[in-house]
């Protein structure tokens, strides 16, 4: 069955419209409905002012792919921001190499004293941090 490119409109349950496509051709007329097919991604419109070059890029690269310029442009933003997420390798090593200077660092007080500050913090928790008279 083919659907329209244009639909009717309906309510979701969370009260946002959306455009539903509507059955069209030889079955839909005869009221049969072969499949159904719907937007699976909400999407909103967004004006962003770019350069002419990267404008050119999307629209020569989303051409080259033969995938819509919209979806080019949610891969790129997708593929950068998960490479922003990640240590570059100099911030890598400089981590590293911070974690081995605290390692072997001596420690700054006994485990007598770390264990007596462990019994009261566990203390403290116990009366919700109340002050007792």
């Amino acid at each position: 069955i083919l659907f329209a490119g244009h639909g009717v409109r309906s309510r979701d349950r969370g009260g946002v419209r959306s455009l539903l496509p509507r059955p069209c051709g030889a079955g839909a007329r005869r009221g049969r409905l072969i499949g159904v097919w719907y937007y699976g991604m909400s999407m909103v419109k967004v004006t962003y002012s770019l350069d002419d070059a990267t404008v050119r890029r999307i629209r020569t690269t989303a051409g080259r792919l033969e995938i819509p310029q919209s979806q080019f442009v949610r891969e790129a933003v997708a593929d950068y921001a998960a490479r922003k997420d990640r240590l570059s390798e100099a911030e890598r090593l400089r981590l590293l190499e911070v974690l081995e200077r605290l390692s072997e660092a001596p420690p700054s007080r006994s485990p007598e004293e770390v264990d007596a500050e462990l019994r009261e913090i566990r203390a403290a928790r116990r009366r919700g941090w109340r002050q007792e008279p």
